[in-house]
């Protein structure tokens, strides 16, 4: 399909429904966190994967390796009566969530558990995470 082989689709299909969907759920427990109501009231305070992917975004993830999720809906006005620095910390948890799941990801590689050569779609997935992170959207308003 398309020259993707096996091992690259299924590990973009993993990050598709695991790291979109952990970023966004960043976004909104954050936001959460600091008193806005506004990503729970339009159901974004979840892990379901449906409640996060776009279709466009998710597509061209599969298919061209890069792709987006629905931003998270965020009132900063709510949040500037809570902290000053509150959408600055709303901002950093999707790429924040993105390196702590690489790790987490690398951490058998790193522990010998696992061998390069066995699991060559778990190293894409690995760097798949760090370049999510590296590239998220700040703008979190819409």
């Amino acid at each position: 399909m398309l020259g993707l082989s096996p091992a690259i689709l299924i590990s973009r299909i993993i990050v598709l429904l695991t790291a979109f969907s952990v970023h966004e759920f960043a976004h909104a427990w954050t936001a959460n966190y600091f008193g806005d109501e506004t990503p729970r009231i339009n159901g974004r305070l979840t892990l379901n994967p449906l409640a996060h992917l776009d279709p466009m975004g998710s597509l061209l993830l599969v298919v061209a390796g890069f792709g987006w999720a629905k931003p998270v809906p965020v009132n900063p006005y709510t949040l500037r009566r809570s902290s000053p620095s509150a959408m600055m910390w709303v901002a950093l948890a999707g790429p924040l969530s993105n390196f702590l799941m690489a790790l987490l990801a690398s951490l058998p590689f790193q522990l010998n558990l696992v061998s390069l050569d066995d699991s060559a779609f778990s190293a894409a997935a690995v760097s798949k995470e760090c370049l999510l992170g590296a590239f998220d959207r700040a703008d979190l308003s819409q």
